[in-house]
C-alpha cells in the first residue's frame, strides 16, 4: 500500500499569510554547509501558491509546485516509514482516496533527510512503471511547513505478510502449492519493475517483502525509495553528509539511514560493511534474493539477538540455507536463491532480469511436469478402468475355478500397473498363518503358490494388516510395517518397495516392485483395493457355491 501523508489546503487569504509566517518560523534550523542542494528552509519558507526553483542533487533544477489548503483531507493513518508517515487521505478535487506521505516532526529540520525525501518524491515519479506507484503531487503542508507528497493509494498486503501466511499454513499441514505460485509470479514482477530502475540508472538499496504490496486486484508493486541511489553519481553528495553509527539502530528489520543504508535484515555485504563505493545494481540482486529467501522461508534471511549481530552476520553473508527451514524446498529455487545472495558481487546473477527469468523458468518448467503427470496419470486412468472392465467380463472371472479367477486377477494386476510381483494370500481359520494361493512374475510371466508365513515371525507385519486398508510402503526394506522381511526375503529378491491390500473376508492382495524405493500414487492403490474387491467378490461367490454344494449334498440332492 502506498505510504504518504496528507496536507490540507485553502485559499490565499490572510489566515495563508498566517500560516506562511508560522511556517517561516518552524523551519529555523540550521543547514549542512555540505548540502549543495538548495535547502529545506528556502522550501519550506516559500509562498504558498508559488513555485520554487531546486536544485536537485544532479544540479538539474525542477519546479515545485504548492499546493491550497483544501485539498488533501487526512482520513486515516496508514505506516509509518523510514523518514515518513502515511496517511490515507481524500483528494478533494478529484474525489479519490490517496496515499499521502509526509516528513516526521523531527525529521523536517533535518537537511539531508529533507532531501532525501523530495529525492524519493522524485525518483518515485520518474520511474513510470505499473510495479511503481505513480506520484501524484509533491508539495508542503502550509500549517506545519513539512513536505509531502500524494501517490495511490493501494489496497492490500505486504509480500512479508503473505509469505509469513504461506509458511504458517505450511507447517500446521495445510500446504497450497497455488500460493507459492502467486508468490513467485509476484517475486518475477518485482524482478521486472528493479530490471525497468536499473535502465533508468536508479538503485533501491532497500528491497525487502515489507516494501512490497499485493494489491488485491493483482497489483504488485515497490514502495519506498527514500535510499534509492542515481548510478551517475550524482547522488553522492548526499551519501557523504547523511553519516551514523552504523550500529546505532533500532531493530534489524527497520530501514536506517547513514554510510550504512537499508535494512540490516536484508542488507547485502557490501551495504552492511558501509561500502558505498562497492553499491550498485548487484546490490538490488541481493536485495531480490533475500525476498526469494523470504518466500521460501517466512523469515528475512539474518537474524540475531541486537541489531549490531544481524548486520555482523550481514557483513560475513551468513545466513542458513533455505532448506533449513523447509526441507521440501523445490532444489532449483534454493539455487536461484543463493546465486543471487553471493557474497561477491560479480558471482550474483548479471541482471535482474536474468534473476526473474530463471525463477520463471522453474516455474514453467514445474508447470510442464504438472501437465506431463496430469496426462501419464489420465493414461493410467485408462487402462486401471480398461483392466477392470475386462475383467469382469472373462468367463474365468464368472466360473466356479477361484485359483483361476485368483491367476487372472494376480497377472491382470501386475501388467497394468507394470509391477514385478502380484499375488493372493488366504489366512488360516486362526489367522495364524497365511499361504500364497496364486503368485505371479512378470518378468518370467510365471505362476506360482504354496508359500506360507507364520504370524509369530512377522507380528508388525501381521498387526499392521489387522489395523490399516492399505499398507504403501514406499521403502519396504525401512517400512517397519514390511522390514521384517527383508534379510530373508526383500534383499535376496531385490524388493525395494510393496503395497498390501486387504482383502475382506480373509485375504492379502500384495504387490511387489523388484528394484528402488518407489511411492504408490493414489490411482495405484485405488486400483489395488478395486482388485481386492474383485477378490472378495470372488471369494464370497465360491464360499456360497461351496456352501450350497454342501446343503444340497446334506439333503441328498
Amino acid at each position: 500500500m502506498s505510504r504518504q501523508p496528507d496536507s490540507p489546503g485553502g485559499t490565499d487569504s490572510a489566515a495563508d499569510a498566517e500560516n506562511r509566517r508560522t511556517v517561516v518560523d518552524a523551519t529555523n534550523a540550521p543547514k549542512s554547509p555540505a548540502l549543495k542542494t538548495t535547502d529545506m528552509t528556502s522550501f519550506l519558507s516559500s509562498p504558498v501558491g508559488e513555485e520554487l526553483e531546486l536544485e536537485s542533487p544532479a544540479r538539474a533544477p525542477y519546479v515545485v509546485k504548492h499546493i491550497i489548503d483544501s485539498r488533501y483531507a487526512r482520513k486515516s493513518f496508514h505506516a509509518s516509514g523510514g523518514m515518513g508517515t502515511v496517511w490515507l487521505a481524500q483528494d478533494t478535487r478529484i474525489g479519490r482516496d490517496v496515499a499521502l506521505k509526509e516528513l516526521r516532526v523531527h525529521e523536517a529540520a533535518d537537511a539531508p533527510v529533507a532531501t532525501r525525501f523530495l529525492r524519493e518524491a522524485r525518483i518515485t515519479g520518474q520511474l513510470e512503471h505499473p510495479g511503481v506507484v505513480p506520484v501524484y503531487d509533491l508539495g508542503r503542508d502550509p500549517a506545519t511547513g513539512r513536505p509531502y507528497y500524494t501517490m495511490r493509494f493501494v489496497r492490500g498486503r505486504s509480500l512479508t505478510e503473505a509469505a509469513e501466511t504461506f509458511h504458517q499454513n505450511r507447517r500446521s499441514g495445510g500446504n497450497d502449492p497455488l500460493e507459492l505460485v502467486r508468490l513467485l509470479t509476484a517475486f518475477v514482477s518485482v524482478c521486472n519493475t528493479i530490471a525497468y530502475a536499473h535502465s533508468h540508472g536508479v538503485i533501491h538499496r532497500d528491497l525487502k517483502g515489507d516494501n512490497i504490496i499485493l494489491g488485491d486486484f493483482g497489483e504488485v508493486i515497490v514502495l519506498d525509495w527514500g535510499v534509492a541511489k542515481r548510478l551517475d553519481g550524482s547522488d553522492e553528495d548526499i551519501d557523504a553528509i547523511s553519516r551514523v553509527d552504523p550500529f546505532a539502530v533500532p531493530a534489524a528489520g527497520k530501514t536506517m539511514m547513514g554510510q550504512v543504508l537499508g535494512t540490516p535484515a536484508y542488507m547485502s555485504p557490501e551495504q552492511a560493511a558501509g561500502r558505498l563505493d562497492l553499491v550498485g545494481p548487484a546490490t538490488d540482486i541481493f536485495g531480490l534474493g533475500a525476498i526469494l529467501y523470504e518466500i521460501l522461508t517466512g523469515v528475512p534471511p539474518f537474524s540475531g539477538e541486537t541489531a549490531v549481530e544481524v548486520i555482523s552476520n550481514a557483513q560475513r553473508g551468513e545466513f542458513d540455507r533455505p532448506s533449513e527451514h523447509w526441507p521440501d524446498v523445490p532444489a532449483g529455487l534454493e539455487a536461484a536463491c543463493l546465486k543471487a545472495m553471493a557474497w561477491t558481487p560479480s558471482a550474483r546473477f548479471a541482471t535482474a532480469t536474468e534473476l526473474g527469468q530463471e525463477v520463471q523458468g522453474w516455474q514453467d518448467r514445474e508447470r510442464r511436469k504438472a501437465e506431463d503427470e496430469l496426462r501419464q496419470a489420465g493414461e493410467r486412468l485408462r487402462a486401471q478402468q480398461a483392466a477392470l472392465v475386462a475383467l469382469t467380463h472373462t468367463e474365468v472371472f464368472a466360473g466356479p475355478d477361484l485359483d483361476a479367477i485368483f491367476h487372472q486377477l494376480v497377472e491382470t494386476a501386475a501388467r497394468t500397473l507394470r509391477v514385478e510381483r502380484v499375488s493372493v494370500w488366504r489366512f488360516t481359520d486362526d489367522r495364524q498363518k497365511l499361504r500364497c494361493h496364486a503368485l505371479y512374475e512378470l518378468g518370467l510371466d510365471r505362476h506360482s503358490a504354496g508359500v506360507e508365513l507364520e504370524a509369530d515371525a512377522y507380528p508388525n507385519y501381521f498387526k499392521a494388516l489387522a489395523e490399516t486398508d492399505v499398507i504403501a510402503a514406499a521403502d519396504a526394506q525401512r517400512d517397519p510395517r514390511t522390514c521384517e522381511f527383508k534379510d530373508g526375503y526383500l534383499i535376496p529378491l531385490g524388493i525395494g518397495a510393496m503395497m498390501e491390500v486387504p482383502i475382506h473376508p480373509g485375504a492379502v492382495l500384495c504387490h511387489e516392485h523388484v528394484g528402488p524405493p518407489r511411492t504408490w500414487l493414489a490411482d495405484e492403490q485405488l486400483f489395488g483395493i478395486a482388485v481386492g474387491h474383485l477378490a472378495a467378490h470372488a471369494i464370497s461367490q465360491w464360499e456360497r457355491r461351496q456352501a450350497l454344494e454342501q446343503l444340497q449334498a446334506a439333503r441328498g440332492v
